[in-house]
């Protein structure tokens, strides 16, 4: 939620997208709200990148638009593009991670969840993901492998897919930040966030949320709401003449040979690989763990994917995901 009224994002936004048009008191009958606080809504987020803009009729009755043409994904395109998976496409969803999870039970494996803007995308630990209307590639899939399957290592080696197939389409300058990030040219360009649930088999589910920078947002509020460095596909010349329905495409169908390969040999084959694109290999680093912070040399990863770290007593400690962030010194 927004505000402190009852306004459902995800039904307003869609609607509006929908119709194109609609006036406040149009849209207050979608929810509890008050014409003020979906103005002020309306407001705010067209300010942070959605193609929205309004024409105030009477007093608080305005009327929203939305800005045409949109620069949408090709979704008929990348239907036919990612078969044999199945598609699940959205302008604007609340989250596709949470969309895949709460409707996995009637899903197939290798269904994927794409949209041009959420409401509610989050990133690791919880972290908000903000994102302009059709700015990024977004996408969750829905995977599963057999009960009981070691999956450690999975964040490491879908990173691993995601920079090979961008490298494939001429990106360089690329590295990965243990656990989960794709740097350029040493600033986050991308995230990765893997959530778990029950099959209705009984196998082991994975859903893979992804999103990688396409543009970089002109916005100065989402700017400043973004604490790190960050870069997008748009900035290398060689990226420039992709759409996003033919990167997105061709990083999944990548991205689902690798995660195939996974369910037959795990991890250990990937630890090698990790090498290449580790930003911090044998270099100093600080760890924040919920206590204390501890000071070393990064030696890597083990055969599990768990972070390695040599310590100022000389002794190679290990850190597993959840329990600490990586900073360089």
């Amino acid at each position: 939620m927004i505000t402190s009224e009852n306004i459902n994002e995800q039904i307003l936004l869609s609607t509006l997208y929908a119709e194109k048009n609609c006036t406040t008191y149009q849209l207050q009958t979608l929810s509890e709200a008050s014409p003020f606080a979906i103005n002020t809504y309306l407001t705010r987020i067209s300010q942070q990148g959605m193609p929205i803009f309004a024409q105030k009729k009477h007093d608080e009755n305005y009327l929203w638009q939305v800005k045409t043409p949109l620069k949408v994904l090709n979704y008929v395109a990348l239907a036919e593009k990612i078969a044999p998976l199945s598609l699940r496409y959205f302008p604007i969803l609340a989250s596709s991670n949470e969309d895949l999870l709460q409707n996995q039970r009637n899903l197939n494996k290798g269904t994927l969840c794409v949209s041009e803007f959420q409401t509610a995308g989050r990133g690791r630990r919880g972290r908000k993901w903000f994102a302009p209307f059709a700015s990024q590639i977004m996408f969750s899939l829905l995977w599963q492998y057999p009960k009981g399957t070691n999956i450690s290592g999975l964040s490491l080696q879908v990173g691993i897919s995601l920079a090979q197939s961008l490298q494939n389409l001429g990106l360089t300058e690329l590295a990965l930040k243990w656990p989960n990030d794709i740097l350029y040219q040493g600033r986050k360009l991308g995230g990765i966030l893997i959530e778990l649930c029950t099959r209705p088999n009984g196998e082991l589910g994975v859903v893979i949320g992804v999103g990688i920078n396409y543009e970089l947002p002109q916005n100065e509020e989402i700017k400043d709401a973004i604490v790190q460095p960050f870069s997008a596909l748009q900035e290398n010349k060689a990226m420039q003449k992709y759409t996003r329905t033919e990167i997105l495409a061709y990083v999944v169908e990548q991205l689902r040979q690798d995660l195939i390969l996974f369910g037959a040999q795990g991890f250990r084959p990937w630890q090698k690989k990790w090498a290449q694109w580790d930003n911090f290999y044998q270099k100093p680093v600080q760890l924040h763990l919920e206590k204390e912070r501890i000071l070393g040399i990064a030696q890597g990863v083990d055969e599990n994917g768990a972070l390695l770290v040599r310590d100022e007593e000389g002794n190679v400690r290990t850190f597993h995901y959840g329990e600490v962030s990586l900073r360089p010194l």
